[in-house]
């Protein structure tokens, strides 16, 4: 059975440190968000950080990285503009991030298939396929993205993951990937990420705030 995934990547709002966003995030938003109908999953993707306001990848162009998922695009539709939606969700939205800017991709899972909670992932934003010709540690997954909209969301035809066991693992990971020209050209955006499963079979678990 396929499920319908909404990846949405946003900017935090201003003031608010990366450390002070993904608290916030991590408590008052999920406990909004959890509450929206038809939902069947939802994971926190939390960027890892070296201090309070810089992340392992201080480039990456967002700070709020959040996969939903639905059991069809109509419930996603319907979720999306239920009054729950519009008179809770959004509201507190802005008290986290910047909705000018924002992308959104949409990809199909055969099945639903949540993070363990410590996990760290390094996770890529691709205009192209990954080409196993091109060398390096394939990733663990890649998703054919099916639509996207806003700057990432519009160039991004691929979404790929690799598991790693620390983050010093996947920032030397990345680094290789670079370095050897595994991308070649088609990385639109990347960052290493701990997910933090809110809703799903793994909810509960706790993204580790411990650093590498």
């Amino acid at each position: 059975m396929e499920h319908i995934v909404r990846i949405g990547l946003s900017r935090r709002s201003e003031g608010l440190t990366r450390a002070a966003a993904q608290a916030y995030w991590r408590t008052v938003h999920a406990d909004v968000f959890r509450k929206l109908p038809k939902l069947v999953s939802y994971v926190q993707n939390h960027a890892v950080l070296v201090d309070e306001d810089h992340a392992l990848l201080d480039d990456c162009p967002f700070d709020i990285f959040a996969e939903v998922t639905f059991a069809t695009r109509q419930d996603l539709t319907e979720a999306s503009s239920s009054e729950y939606y519009r008179s809770a969700i959004l509201p507190d939205e802005a008290n986290l991030l910047v909705p000018e800017g924002r992308s959104f991709l949409l990809l199909q899972r055969d099945a639903l298939r949540p993070p363990a909670p410590a996990q760290v992932t390094l996770a890529a934003f691709l205009s192209e396929k990954w080409n196993p010709a091109a060398g390096g540690q394939a990733p663990a997954m890649i998703e054919r993205v099916e639509e996207g909209s806003g700057p990432i969301g519009s160039r991004t035809r691929f979404y790929a993951q690799w598991r790693c066991d620390t983050a010093a693992g996947a920032l030397s990971l990345y680094q290789t990937l670079r370095g050897e020209s595994c991308f070649a050209g088609s990385l639109v955006a990347a960052t290493v990420v701990r997910p933090n499963v809110v809703v799903g079979s793994a909810a509960g678990g706790r993204c580790c705030a411990a650093q590498d």
